[in-house]
């Protein structure tokens, strides 16, 4: 599966964005870069901007 708007990603590193998220958090996909290699997520509280390599996706049932 590719990440895409209104996917679920599950924070793996959280270098460069340690004051605002935490590993294992699991945020809302807002907007994919041109390129594909930085996603902007929801926190729920934010917008935050994250390399796509340090997300992985969650799979949905």
């Amino acid at each position: 599966m590719s990440i895409m708007v209104g996917s679920e990603v599950e924070i793996q590193d959280r270098s460069g964005v340690e004051h605002e998220l935490i590993e294992g958090q699991r945020c809302m996909v807002t907007r994919v870069h041109p390129g594909e290699l930085m996603l902007t997520v929801w926190d729920g509280f934010n917008e935050l901007d994250i390399p796509k390599s340090q997300t992985k996706e969650v799979k949905t049932k």
